[in-house]
């Protein structure tokens, strides 16, 4: 979902005290924070202006897991160079495991970097966001780079993986990994060019049982781009 150079840690000595200050960092920062912050104004941080301030809550899902400050700073005009936010909460070390744990570290396939409008195991939409410097970009066709259909598939594949992911509890699901079965149906209907944003509609068709089934299509400025079913099993981690 995010860029795998996105840093996030305490900033702030360890331990308890009066506040904390945990630090996001890299070009990804920005959207990270977004995803589980909640002003008390509905601004979204990905809106708002260099070194500005913002009150509002740390979420996880419906759950308010602290009141704070969040300090957005972008790059190239932060004292880094990158993009940066920075969270000031109460400074219990219950709150800032609990803030960490809820933006985890993203590895370099990880497409998908949004996940919006969902239904509880039923439905939601996942964000894209193709770059011209995406990793497939230099390989797959340098002078007309398309998106592979198959790493199409692939966020198709992720995206339900976060749906899932959302629906079940989280101490089930940290135990679980949920693995792609099979491809059915798909169809390339147009080329994804990069620098665009690719959105996932998907819905899950199937939900009970061993193999989970999940349809989804993909669009581009409302443009249909891709359409597919596939299916899915969760496992225990070894």
């Amino acid at each position: 979902m995010f860029d795998d150079k996105s840093i996030i840690a305490l900033a702030s000595p360890s331990g308890s005290g009066a506040i904390s200050l945990i630090r996001i960092s890299g070009s990804d920062a920005i959207v990270l924070g977004d995803t589980c912050f909640k002003s008390i104004k509905n601004k979204r941080l990905v809106n708002q202006k260099t070194h500005t301030i913002h009150l509002g809550h740390i979420m996880d899902e419906d759950r308010v897991l602290d009141e704070v400050l969040v300090s957005v700073f972008k790059g190239p005009h932060s004292y880094t160079g990158e993009n940066i936010i920075e969270i000031s909460c109460h400074g219990s070390t219950y709150i800032q495991k609990e803030i960490i744990n809820l933006l985890p570290h993203r590895e370099p396939m990880l497409l998908i970097e949004e996940l919006i409008n969902i239904k509880k195991l039923f439905s939601a939409t996942a964000i894209v966001n193709v770059k011209k410097d995406s990793f497939f970009v230099q390989g797959h066709f340098p002078d007309n780079p398309v998106m592979p259909g198959v790493l199409i598939v692939e966020a198709f594949g992720q995206a339900a993986a976060a749906l899932t992911a959302h629906g079940l509890d989280k101490e089930v699901y940290n135990n679980k990994l949920v693995f792609l079965m099979g491809i059915e149906k798909a169809r390339f209907r147009n080329p994804v060019i990069p620098d665009c944003k690719l959105e996932l509609k998907i819905q899950a068709i199937r939900t009970h049982g061993r193999v989970w089934k999940y349809k989804g299509d993909a669009f581009v400025d409302g443009k249909k781009m891709a359409d597919a079913q596939w299916s899915a099993t969760i496992v225990d981690k070894k």
